[in-house]
């Protein structure tokens, strides 16, 4: 099985099983978003994906996106691309699209406040 294809598959099972315990104790917990994306394309997020990603976020309430941008490369086995990611989050095609679709980026700090 490729690498690609058996990445989204545990990727998918994780989300199912995190999806599940989250349902379960989501009155439980005290302060959270509305909306999580980002762990189906944990450690790939691309330009591309990123651009899918945002192209299909609810339209209300506030998201939390998982990502892990960084600026070397790893130097473990760790399946992360983490200068990829970076360079998603800064490209000028994917800040115009959010500037477009009136996405505020913000922190839990001000959420909270």
């Amino acid at each position: 099985m490729c690498y690609e294809l058996k990445s989204s598959i545990v990727n998918l099972s994780q989300m199912a099983v995190v999806n599940y315990f989250c349902s379960k104790v989501k009155e439980q917990i005290s302060f959270r978003t509305d909306h999580f994306a980002g762990f189906y394309f944990g450690g790939r997020l691309s330009k591309q994906n990123l651009n899918t990603l945002i192209n299909n976020l609810p339209s209300d309430g506030t998201l939390e996106l998982m990502c892990h941008p960084g600026f070397e490369r790893n130097n473990d086995d760790s399946h992360y691309r983490k200068v990829e990611e970076a360079q998603a989050l800064t490209d000028q095609e994917v800040v115009q699209l959010i500037k477009m679709k009136n996405i505020e980026i913000t922190s839990f700090q001000n959420l909270i406040s």
